[in-house]
């Protein structure tokens, strides 16, 4: 069985933080008691102001997209697969970041107002789609490695805004 992971508060003093709830259909899955079409709901708590990016010597990043830190003690995933009850799964730890080795975070990402589409994704990294998050799915062995990925794409001003 795996455990949930110990992270660091998600904020040093918490001020305002955003619910986030996400529901949906499992496309892709390699976790053994998920099936294709299951039910999936993902929730988790953020904090609500964006890390504003900065590139040294180039300034603020103005790219549309407003990357929030997941509060990785509250993230969970839950599925619900016909006639085999309701798995679930929690954050696995994150590894540290490959640029200077601070911890890993999780990352929930809006995209406005980009010259085609806006969109929403997680990731372990502020600005990449791709990267997923690590899960651990609760009954899998311990060096089970599960991954989750979800990145949605919306018609351009889909949203209103990110403020």
């Amino acid at each position: 069985m795996t455990t949930p992971v110990t992270t660091l508060p998600c904020t040093a003093t918490l001020g305002a933080l955003m619910n986030v709830v996400i529901t949906g259909t499992v496309m892709k899955t390699d976790i053994p008691a998920v099936r294709l079409g299951d039910k999936v709901s993902i929730s988790f708590l953020t904090e609500s102001n964006e890390l504003v990016r900065i590139i040294p010597g180039q300034g603020t990043v103005l790219d549309g997209i407003a990357p929030y830190r997941i509060c990785q003690e509250d993230f969970m995933v839950s599925f619900s697969p016909a006639g085999a009850g309701i798995a679930w799964a929690h954050l696995a730890p994150i590894p540290p970041n490959a640029y200077d080795g601070s911890p890993g975070e999780g990352w929930f990402s809006l995209m406005k107002e980009r010259p085609i589409y806006d969109g929403m994704w997680l990731s372990s990294t502020p600005a990449d789609r791709t990267a997923g998050l690590p899960l651990a799915v609760h009954g899998s062995k311990v060096d089970d490695n599960y991954g989750l990925t979800f990145s949605l794409k919306l018609k351009r001003s889909a949203m209103p805004s990110l403020n």
